[in-house]
């Protein structure tokens, strides 16, 4: 049934609230999905180096719900692998800067 050929105008808005619901589900259920995959593999990679880092960080994942908190994720995770890669040079600076990053958002998602 297409929304024109519905007479009622609250019968349309309710379908249009229906609609955008089931796809911020099916978005949310994907982005779940996205995630634990890629938190698997990190998990693979990072856990014998940085067990407290990766618990924060499997734990901020798992409290990511909107899309905005998602980017910050996918942005942290992908800074922690990057710094990673550099860390033997500026340890302490950017496990630093990676904690501080990681806790504020943290502390975002709390307040």
């Amino acid at each position: 049934m297409h929304p024109q050929e519905i007479p009622c105008p609250c019968c349309k808005c309710i379908l249009a609230l229906l609609t955008y619901a089931f796809l911020v589900a099916c978005s949310s259920i994907y982005l779940y999905i996205y995630l634990s995959i890629h938190l698997s593999i990190y998990r693979s990679i990072y856990l014998s180096i940085h067990p407290p880092v990766y618990l924060c960080m499997y734990v901020s994942i798992y409290i990511a719900i909107h899309p905005c908190t998602y980017v910050c994720m996918y942005v942290c995770i992908h800074l922690y692998m990057y710094l990673s890669i550099h860390m033997s040079i500026y340890l302490s600076t950017y496990l630093c800067v990676y904690l501080g990053e990681l806790l504020s958002l943290c502390l975002r998602q709390l307040s």
